[in-house]
């Protein structure tokens, strides 16, 4: 039972750190102007460590450690699968983004001012 706690506790300290991490890259992303390009950045990093990927020992883990494992110690085919496995998530991320930015956040029309009598 002690392993499913550490496991458990490894994945909450990495989703805090994540959490931490994407609120710096808003934090950091907040100067510039043009706010499609924050959204996206926001949206790849969160796409990038948020996306987990199952391991060969039948263990989940962060698909971008699990990629760089694979590439280090492993041969170079091997890191297909997580690659596609990011790419599809980010793809689908990046389209979301999109769809909301679209329909749902669009500026609001200018008010007309009243002119008043002095």
């Amino acid at each position: 039972m002690a392993e499913f706690q550490e496991y458990s506790t490894a994945w909450l300290v990495y989703g805090l750190a994540v959490i931490g991490l994407l609120a710096v890259t808003w934090r950091i992303s907040r100067f510039i102007p043009w706010s499609y390009l924050r959204g996206v950045m926001i949206t790849t990093a969160a796409a990038l460590f948020l996306t987990p990927a199952l391991t060969e020992s039948s263990y989940w883990a962060p698909a971008w450690i699990v990629a760089v494992l694979e590439l280090l110690f492993s041969d170079l085919e091997s890191i297909l699968p997580v690659l596609r496995i990011l790419l599809i998530v980010w793809l689908a991320a990046l389209i979301a983004y999109t769809m909301i930015k679209l329909i749902f956040l669009r500026k609001p029309k200018e008010k007309k001012k009243k002119v008043g009598v002095y």
